[in-house]
Formats: C-alpha cells, structure tokens, sequence
C-alpha cells in the first residue's frame, strides 16, 4: 500500500511539473518556402534572448556574388 501511495505521489508530481509553463530560450532555424535554383531564398529565425527579447530575423545569401543580407527585428517580449 506504501508502494501504491508513493507511486501515485510521484506521478502527480510528475504531471504537475509537466503543466508549468518553462521558458523556452535559444536559437531556432528554419525555412519557410523551398527556394528556386539561383533564388537566394532567405533562411529565418527566431531567437528568445534570456532576458524575455524575442527577435526574428533572416539570413540571405545571393548566389551569384556570396553576398550576405542579413536582417534582426525585436518583436516583442
């Protein structure tokens, strides 16, 4: 019975601490559209800062002179 107990304590712990809402930080990448060939098509990204600072940005490389164009927007907390 103490087993029994002690498991089910567990697991409602377990569950509880799934619910809380924890701050996702760091970087994350990714792509939108597929590009045509020779298109440049720009590359975005969203970046939670430590201190709650989202940014959004996107990272274009023209192919035909290695050109980087590179663009950061805060949207936000």
């Amino acid at each position: 019975m103490k087993n029994i107990c002690t498991t089910f304590i567990l697991f409602l712990g377990v569950i509880s601490f799934a619910q809380t809402a924890i701050p996702f930080t760091g970087k994350r990448s990714f792509n939108i559209e597929d590009g045509a060939n020779g298109s440049g098509t720009p590359s975005y990204y969203l970046d939670v800062k430590k201190n709650g600072n989202v940014h959004f940005g996107f990272l274009q490389i023209n192919q035909a002179d290695a050109k980087e164009t590179k663009e950061e927007m805060n949207a936000g907390k």
